[in-house]
């Protein structure tokens, strides 16, 4: 095999660097940072990576400065993460400013390891010395090509160019040279890691990453699937060479700056120079895992007592066996369109255009339905004081619902299929927040005006100039505004919600479903649905969509309990 060809800075090679550092003197100046102040020790780290990385050192000089780096980057790149992995997308002016730092430390600490490489491997005969070096620096720049990469992921970002074409380089060389699977030692993991470290390890867990569809990710779930896959990276097997991609398989073309990619009828017939990706064990694992979760949770009615930690931790695996089932091919064709769209994000700002901005007011409601009911056992000066209390209570409870800064706006539509809408929002002049997995109603200016479509946002592109892309996956074509409480099961003792009622029809091949707040309620839970002027009680038997933001669940209706038929 030919030599890897890395993406390294130039170097002045006519002299040595002046001054010349030494690790003692490089250390010294690391304590003397101001950590408190985490955007000056970056940029400080940026500058003095930019000297090494531009200067010649022999090559175990150079290994012994970026050991003395390598902590210090680690701290300040975990502290500037936390100023934007929650931000709203696309990223602010601030954000943006931590992020671009943050993926430019890593890049260049990379870049630090990969000069390392560049420089053995053009050598014939290695010491032993020359060796370790070769698999240290080989495994620390996949190390922080991978955390660069994942970074990108986190806030819907392109790839930086040239992360994928170096990652394929450095792991196709150690695979040749059969150091990919000889255990080393990380002193500082990103992570608790379950398997020997090998470059193996640090290759197969980001591929495992990218076939995730990390934009169809929700927010934060980025480094979560990439823990995750960690533990998986040995059940994960790379196919001998191809040259022609498999179609209904995972491949990834190591002679390109790709991610590994779903192989769809369309790129059937394409050379591809590289590895198909056998997950096979790895799914059949991930399904014994979820049955054993959901099993917990319908057999033995364990998820009563269970948070909202383990409820999301089961959404969050059931979203990613969905994706290595099968469903990445696009299964229907897209028509490109230029059509403005209005939309409104979030299920409360959905509820309330879709009712056409009638208050919410479920409590009230529920008395007036119960009015003319008289509760049991009670004088007629009773029952006064008792519907009188109701009043206001129910009034109080109202009261927190006012809410009149919902906002819709207009974006562009770049395409649309059967199964849903892309759309495009310029320059991020747009004051509702995207989310992947947050509920979206929309309408068109066109002959639909005036219906409001549902749906949830399926995946989420953005970059630096602020150009904002979001797919849209149709859920109903209607949807009745209505208000829910929960009588018995998971969330009961909650007060009203605004909920989305998906009614059952034909013509719009819709199923009959509720689209509720996430992680409040579960499968048996018993709700009572406020129409407004009438009322009915469900029970939740099938989990159809699974969010962060929003679930949706079919539905079974009840007799009304004769204990909630009347005020009581």
């Amino acid at each position: 095999m030919s030599l890897p060809v890395l993406n390294i800075p130039s170097q002045d090679v006519s002299q040595r660097p002046k001054p010349y550092l030494r690790p003692k003197i490089l250390q010294q100046w690391v304590d003397e940072l101001p950590t408190a102040d985490t955007n000056a020790s970056a940029h400080m780290l940026l500058e003095k990576l930019h000297v090494i990385n531009a200067s010649r050192y022999p090559v175990q000089e150079r290994m012994a400065l970026m050991v003395v780096l390598y902590p210090i980057v680690q701290q300040v790149v975990l502290a500037l993460g936390q100023k934007y992995h929650t931000a709203e997308i696309p990223l602010g002016r601030k954000e943006r400013f931590f992020s671009d730092t943050c993926r430019k430390l890593l890049f260049d600490m990379a870049a630090g390891y990969k000069i390392i490489v560049s420089e053995l491997v053009i050598k014939k005969k290695h010491k032993l010395v020359e060796n370790v070096l070769l698999h240290e620096a080989t495994y620390f720049a996949m190390v922080f090509l991978s955390w660069n990469l994942v970074e990108s992921y986190s806030v819907y970002d392109p790839v930086d160019e040239g992360v994928w074409h170096d990652l394929h380089q450095l792991y196709r060389y150690a695979e040749v040279n059969t150091f990919n699977e000889i255990p080393l030692d990380d002193p500082l993991p990103s992570m608790a890691l379950p398997i020997a470290v090998t470059i193996d390890y640090a290759y197969k867990r980001t591929l495992l990453l990218a076939i995730a569809e990390p934009y169809h990710l929700m927010q934060g779930e980025a480094w979560e699937i990439f823990r995750l896959v960690s533990f998986w990276t040995k059940d994960c097997d790379l196919l001998p060479n191809v040259q022609l991609a498999v179609e209904g398989e995972y491949a990834v073309d190591m002679s390109a700056d790709l991610a590994p990619r779903f192989i769809t009828h369309d790129l059937y017939t394409q050379e591809i120079s590289g590895r198909v990706i056998d997950i096979d064990k790895i799914k059949a694992k991930l399904e014994l895992l979820i049955q054993n979760i959901l099993r917990g949770n319908f057999e033995d009615d364990l998820l009563q007592d269970a948070g909202v930690l383990e409820r999301k931790q089961r959404d969050a695996l059931l979203r990613l066996s969905d994706t290595w089932q099968g469903n990445t091919e696009r299964s229907e064709p897209r028509k490109p369109s230029a059509d403005d769209v209005r939309i409104t994000t979030g299920l409360n700002s959905c509820h309330h255009f879709i009712s056409m901005r009638a208050k919410f007011t479920p409590e009230m409601d529920e008395l007036k339905i119960h009015t003319n009911k008289k509760a049991p056992a009670l004088t007629e000066e009773e029952g006064k004081s008792f519907f009188a209390t109701r009043y206001q209570e129910a009034l109080k409870k109202d009261k927190r619902h006012i809410h009149t800064n919902y906002s819709q706006e207009d974006w562009q539509q770049s395409n649309l299929s059967q199964m849903g809408i892309a759309l495009r929002c310029f320059d991020g002049h747009h004051d509702i927040s995207v989310k992947v997995g947050e509920i979206v109603s929309y309408r068109f200016d066109g002959k639909l005006k005036g219906r409001w479509q549902t749906g949830v946002v399926r995946w989420i592109k953005s970059d630096s100039r602020k150009v904002l892309d979001i797919g849209i996956m149709d859920i109903a074509k209607s949807a009745v505004p209505v208000a829910v409480k929960a009588m018995s099961g998971i969330g009961k003792g909650t007060d009203y919600f605004r909920s989305l009622l998906i009614p059952f029809q034909v013509s719009l091949k819709q199923t009959r479903s509720i689209i509720l707040p996430a992680n409040i309620y579960d499968i048996n839970t018993v709700l009572v649905v406020n129409l407004g002027k009438r009322m009915f009680h469900i029970r939740l038997t099938r989990l159809l969509l699974f969010t962060t933001a929003i679930n949706q669940y079919e539905f079974d209706i009840l007799e009304a309990p004769k204990q909630h038929a009347q005020v009581h």
